[in-house]
C-alpha cells in the first residue's frame, strides 16, 4: 500500500500541477469496524505515521506535505445505540447517519414528531427543528433554500456516545465507531505540514 505515493513522490515534479491530493481510508474503516481506541486502531495509526514519514523522506525539499482528517471518530458502543423503529409511524424518511439523524415527518406529523424525539433523546442528543438548525448556524452563515430544505424536519444531533439506528440501515448497529455529530472528538482534526526531506 505504502510503495506507491513513495513511488510517485520520488519521481521530479511536473510544472503546473503544483498541488497533489490524496486519501487514505484505512482508518476510518478500521475505527468504524473495531472503534476508535481499538488495538486495530492504534496499529492501524501507527502504519499511517509511518506512512507520512516515508512520504515526506521521499518529497524534494522544495515541496511541501499537508495532512490532516477530513473528521474525527467516537466510540460507538452497542449500549448507547437508540432504535428508532418506534418512530417509524410519524416519519416518511430517513437520512444521515447514527449520529446525525434527519427525520423527515409523515404528512401532519411534524409537531408529533418532535416531542417524541424531545421526550425521548434530549437527554442524549441535540433534538432540533429545520428552522433551529439554520438559525444556530450549522449550514453557515446564508444557507441557501435549496441547502436548508434538504434537512428533516427533526434533527437528532448525537452527545456523547449515542447513535441512532434506523429501520433500514440496521448494518450501522454493527459500527464501533461513528462520526457525523458535532462533538469535539468529531470535529477537531490535527493539521501537520512539512517540507520533504528527500
Amino acid at each position: 500500500m505504502c510503495a506507491a505515493p513513495i513511488w510517485w513522490a520520488g519521481r521530479p515534479p511536473r510544472s503546473g500541477a503544483p498541488v497533489v491530493y490524496a486519501y487514505y481510508d484505512g482508518l476510518d474503516k478500521v475505527g468504524h469496524e473495531f472503534g476508535p481506541h481499538s488495538p486495530f486502531a492504534a496499529r492501524e495509526l501507527a502504519w499511517v505515521d509511518r506512512l507520512v514519514g516515508e512520504l515526506r523522506d521521499a518529497l524534494p525539499g522544495g515541496c511541501a506535505l499537508v495532512v490532516t482528517a477530513d473528521h474525527g471518530m467516537v466510540p460507538a458502543p452497542a449500549e448507547h445505540q437508540h432504535d428508532l423503529a418506534e418512530l417509524a409511524p410519524l416519519v416518511a424518511a430517513w437520512a444521515g447517519d447514527g449520529r446525525l439523524r434527519s427525520l423527515y415527518a409523515a404528512p401532519g406529523q411534524s409537531g408529533r414528531l418532535l416531542e417524541a424525539c424531545g421526550e425521548a433523546y434530549s437527554d442524549v442528543a441535540w433534538v432540533l427543528t429545520r428552522q433551529q438548525v439554520v438559525d444556530a448556524g450549522w449550514l453557515g452563515a446564508t444557507p441557501s433554500p435549496e441547502v436548508a430544505g434538504r434537512l428533516g424536519d427533526v434533527v437528532l444531533a448525537s452527545r456523547g456516545e449515542a447513535t441512532f439506528i434506523t429501520p433500514d440501515l440496521r448494518r450501522e448497529a454493527n459500527l464501533r465507531g461513528a462520526h457525523g455529530s458535532l462533538t469535539p472528538a468529531e470535529l477537531r482534526v490535527p493539521l501537520l505540514a512539512g517540507r520533504g526531506r528527500g
